[in-house]
């Protein structure tokens, strides 16, 4: 009967028939939410083929000149430089690409007018494209057969007028986080709107 006299509103009786998901247990991302912003710190995402390629590529110079150094002796000390310099930056060259996919974040930072999608690299920060309005902001999960030929997976995309971010691009994400991603991202947007009204 007090259902029936005091109906719920469409909008309300849809948000609480959905389940309140949570962030999956082991997951690396940071989430700092507040009524000014939210702000998603993504993890470093690690070594992708095309790094493992690259490096199994420069392994033999960084390693191999040692052996070589023993047959030209010391006469060609000329040879001995040009060896060392070229082992010495192929270790170099090496060595980036390690610290760089253990350390690169990337920060999505929302507020009540903008959209600023960076990097962040040992404090070094640039920002991956011009900052976007805040308006005409949505989220949506993104099933397309060719646009993960790897593992085929789902993308969190976030449009920002003419600007689109596919999340998958800066850190690998589970099922499960991007699911919990997309509803912090639009319960926050949608409270902002109705907090601007």
């Amino acid at each position: 009967m007090q259902a029936l006299e005091k109906p719920r509103s469409r909008k309300q009786a849809t948000l609480a028939s959905k389940k309140q998901l949570r962030q999956p247990l082991g997951s690396k991302i940071h989430l700092i939410k507040s009524s000014e912003i939210l702000e998603i710190i993504l993890p470093p995402k690690g070594f992708s083929i095309g790094l493992i390629m690259l490096i199994s590529l420069v392994t033999p110079f960084a390693l191999g000149f040692n052996s070589l150094m023993g047959g030209v002796g010391a006469s060609s000390l000329a040879l001995v430089i040009i060896f060392f310099c070229i082992q010495g930056s192929a270790i170099a060259f090496l060595l980036f690409p390690f610290i760089w996919g253990l350390c690169k974040r990337t920060r999505v930072r929302i507020d009540s007018h903008e959209l600023v999608v960076m990097h962040d690299f040992l404090g070094i920060k640039w920002l991956v494209a011009p900052p976007a309005l805040r308006k005409n902001i949505s989220v949506s999960k993104l099933i397309k057969s060719n646009s993960n030929l790897l593992n085929n997976q789902p993308l969190l995309r976030i449009t920002a007028g003419s600007t689109i971010y596919y999340l998958n691009r800066y850190t690998h994400l589970t099922e499960a986080e991007l699911e919990w991603l997309i509803q912090e991202l639009n319960e926050w947007l949608n409270l902002l709107i109705i907090n601007n009204l």
